[in-house]
C-alpha cells in the first residue's frame, strides 16, 4: 500500500511539473484583452494602433498608449488580406508597423514535438509501473501456500523426546498430538 501511494504521489508531481512547464511555455495563464478582427480594422482606420505582430494565427496589437490586445486572423489567409477584405486601404495599413514572427527554439519543440511524444512517454511510464507492480505480485502469488522446504542432512544430530530434560507436560501433550495425527 505504501508503494502504491508513493507511485501515485510521484506521478502527480511529474504531472504538475509537466503541466506547469507546458503552460509557462505557451503562456495560457496570461490575461489577454481579445478584440475582434473587425474592431481591429476600425481601430487601425482611426489611427489608434501603432504596431501589429503576427505569430501564426495570433496577432498582438500595440496601441498608441502602449496597451496591448490580441486578435486572431483567419487560418488560411494573411493578416493583410483580412484587413483589406474588411475595407482598409493601403494608406491605413501602412501607418502601422507590421512584424511577422515565426516559432523557433524551445517553443517550437514544445508546440510541435512534445504533443506527439508526451502521450507515448506517459503510456510507457504507465506500462512500466504496471509491469513492475505485476512482477512483485507474481513472485508473491506463486509462493502462496508453498512450504519452506529445508535440505535434509542425514549427518545432522537428531533430537528425541528422551533427549529433552524436564518439561514432562510438554512431552505428554506432544505425544497426544502425534498419537491423534496417526489415528484421528
Amino acid at each position: 500500500m505504501r508503494d502504491i501511494l508513493k507511485n501515485i504521489f510521484i506521478s502527480l508531481v511529474i504531472f504538475v511539473v509537466l503541466v506547469s512547464l507546458f503552460s509557462s511555455a505557451t503562456g495560457t495563464f496570461k490575461k489577454e484583452n481579445v478584440i475582434s478582427l473587425s474592431e481591429t480594422a476600425s481601430k487601425i482606420k482611426a489611427g489608434e494602433i501603432k504596431k501589429a505582430s503576427v505569430e501564426g494565427e495570433k496577432v498582438e496589437l500595440v496601441f498608441n498608449n502602449d496597451s496591448t490586445a490580441i486578435t486572431y486572423k483567419e487560418p488560411d489567409g494573411s493578416f493583410l488580406e483580412s484587413l483589406k477584405n474588411l475595407g482598409l486601404k493601403e494608406e491605413d495599413i501602412s501607418k502601422i508597423s507590421m512584424e511577422v514572427k515565426t516559432a523557433s527554439g524551445f517553443n517550437l519543440f514544445l508546440m510541435n514535438i512534445l504533443p506527439a511524444v508526451l502521450p507515448f512517454l506517459l503510456v510507457l511510464v504507465f506500462f512500466w509501473l504496471m509491469f513492475r507492480q505485476a512482477k512483485s505480485s507474481q513472485t508473491q502469488a506463486f509462493s502462496f501456500g508453498a512450504t519452506q522446504m529445508k535440505v535434509f542432512d542425514p549427518n545432522k544430530e537428531k533430537v528425541t523426546f528422551k533427549d529433552v530434560a524436564g518439561a514432562n507436560e510438554a512431552k505428554e501433550e506432544l505425544k497426544e498430538i502425534v498419537e491423534f495425527l496417526r489415528s484421528p
